[in-house]
């Protein structure tokens, strides 16, 4: 299954909307900040699900860390806020994951850390898009009035989810009697594999590249089971075949001579039938 393109992008949006006061602005009275917007965006790390991973469930957790700009921090006063973090799962609903505006949060320096689940997750490509907004605060004209100047960052990731287990088609050794000793495996399988074993007479798996050889039979019954895993671990196996190799027969010589000594033995009986004519032929004669 081929996987989506977008993977791994962080999406940085700034947008200048000066206004007097914001959510959380500082105390217009005292404001001690810089002179131009501090344009650093929150760092956003989606470490689960992880970026291209294929997984054989169809519920996956997710972990994201949104970490504040350490410039925020800089001055006597916090010039900086994050206000929401949010997140669209295939471009679907919005889903909130904090609204961050209590006094708490502003003065918070550590990284935030949301954890939860993804449920429902159908077979195929999934995108997971992180969205942040926030507020830097400046003082364009260094008089203790501070403006506002909104961002907002985004990341995204792409997994797949893949539930299905691979088939095993058109094993070449079937229930049925052979007379050899060695015999190839060949089949296929209808989706790329990470790992092939086989099992015979229910000894330890055997890894294999691909097609094999059976070598080294011993006369009598046996059974043969091959396993496939696909990249996400589902694992596919094939019927079980049963089958037996019998006891090679050989088969008695036809008597046969030379043909030198064919001719010969062939020569002795005409000459002896022969002499044996003219004497009997010859009494003949004598007694007319």
């Amino acid at each position: 299954m081929a996987l989506a393109t977008v993977s791994g992008i962080l999406i940085l949006a700034l947008i200048g909307l000066p206004a007097e006061l914001a959510v959380g602005n500082p105390t217009t009275s005292s404001y001690v900040g810089p002179s131009t917007p501090d344009t650093s965006l929150p760092k956003i790390s989606i470490e689960l699900p992880e970026l291209k991973k294929t997984y054989n469930i169809n519920t996956v957790s997710y972990s994201i860390i949104v970490e504040k700009p350490s410039s925020w921090f800089d001055y006597d006063q916090i010039n900086g806020q994050l206000f929401s973090v949010v997140y669209y799962l295939d471009a679907g609903a919005k889903v909130t994951l904090a609204t961050l505006s209590s006094p708490e949060e502003y003065y918070n320096r550590q990284p935030s850390n949301f954890k939860g689940t993804l449920t429902g997750l159908l077979d195929g490509n999934h995108s997971l898009e992180v969205y942040v907004d926030g507020v830097s605060y400046y003082d364009p004209h260094q008089v203790g009035t501070p403006s506002n100047y909104y961002l907002n960052g985004s990341c995204t990731i792409c997994f797949m989810i893949d539930t299905t287990s691979p088939s095993i088609f058109s094993l070449s050794i079937e229930n049925k009697t052979y007379s050899t000793t060695e015999m190839p495996l060949n089949f296929w399988v209808n989706e790329p594999t990470s790992n092939i074993t086989y099992c015979l007479d229910k000894t330890n798996n055997i890894t294999i590249a691909g097609n094999a050889t059976l070598s080294g039979l011993s006369v009598g019954a046996h059974n043969l089971t091959v396993y496939a895993w696909d990249a996400a671990g589902n694992i596919g196996v094939s019927q079980t075949i049963d089958f037996e190799v019998a006891q090679e027969t050989e088969t008695e010589p036809f008597p046969w001579l030379p043909v030198v000594a064919v001719s010969v033995a062939v020569a002795a009986v005409v000459a002896v039938s022969a002499v044996v004519y003219l004497k009997k032929r010859n009494r003949r004669g004598k007694t007319q």
